[in-house]
């Protein structure tokens, strides 16, 4: 969307299922990204989903050269380009075929050498489960990262090998960054949502500073929120 904007396209629709864009996010610090992308000229449509493509239809204003977008809302979008972006399911069928032990989600089960439940496979990317070390013990969840993957591969490189010393994987924390127009979001761990279906005991800090000191020019403010284990 961002993209878009910045090229020219006058007017960009973004369209959520969810109530927040950015689901690694708490709700409330999605909320600055929202008025980001609001202030920036993009139009987002919170909480609704795409029922249908439908032909253009005389009557809804200029005639699209793409389809009419019909929302779950009942609201239509006339649109020239329609890009879709609904996340991604691990593609492991394969896996699954020849015996490989998965988890519930579907990803891939590998030890800290990247092997597969058949000691003769390695796995490593997207479609894996892997160590949450944000939580520790024996947490583990699938993070679809580029930095994470590449240091899997390598791994599996190590191991398959027999280097020396060969490498391990010791797991994702799940640091992620994005620029959104003039604002940039981070998180790293896991979110509150996350704990609370987790039914892990936490408590929150919100701290909303200058990245350096206010009387000197420049002051930008930072949102921050960190949420820790009380024990």
């Amino acid at each position: 969307a961002e993209q878009m904007k910045m090229k020219g396209i006058p007017e960009v629709h973004v369209v959520e299922l969810a109530p927040q864009v950015m689901a690694p996010l708490d709700q409330e610090m999605a909320q600055y990204l929202h008025e980001e992308l609001r202030r920036s000229g993009i139009k987002l449509h919170l909480s609704d989903g795409v029922s249908a493509f439908q032909e253009p239809v005389a009557g809804h204003g200029p005639i699209a050269s793409a389809s009419d977008v019909v929302l779950k809302s009942g609201a239509t979008l006339q649109a020239d380009l329609v890009v879709l972006s609904m996340g991604i399911r691990p593609c492991t069928k394969m896996a699954k075929d020849i015996g490989l032990e998965l988890a519930p989600t579907g990803h891939v089960k590998v030890n800290e050498c990247m092997r597969t439940s058949d000691e003769h496979i390695y796995a490593a990317g997207d479609a894996v489960e892997v160590r949450n070390t944000a939580l520790g013990g024996d947490h583990v969840w699938a993070v679809a990262l580029g930095g994470p993957a590449n240091r899997q591969g390598r791994v599996c490189a190590d191991q398959i090998a027999k280097t020396p010393s060969p490498s391990v994987y010791k797991g994702t924390i799940g640091a992620s960054v994005v620029k959104i127009f003039d604002l940039t979001a981070a998180s790293v761990g896991v979110n509150e949502r996350t704990l609370k279906q987790k039914g892990l005991p936490y408590k929150a800090v919100y701290n909303h500073a200058m990245q350096h000191a206010s009387y000197y020019p420049n002051a930008l403010p930072i949102h921050l929120k960190v949420l820790f284990d009380p024990s």
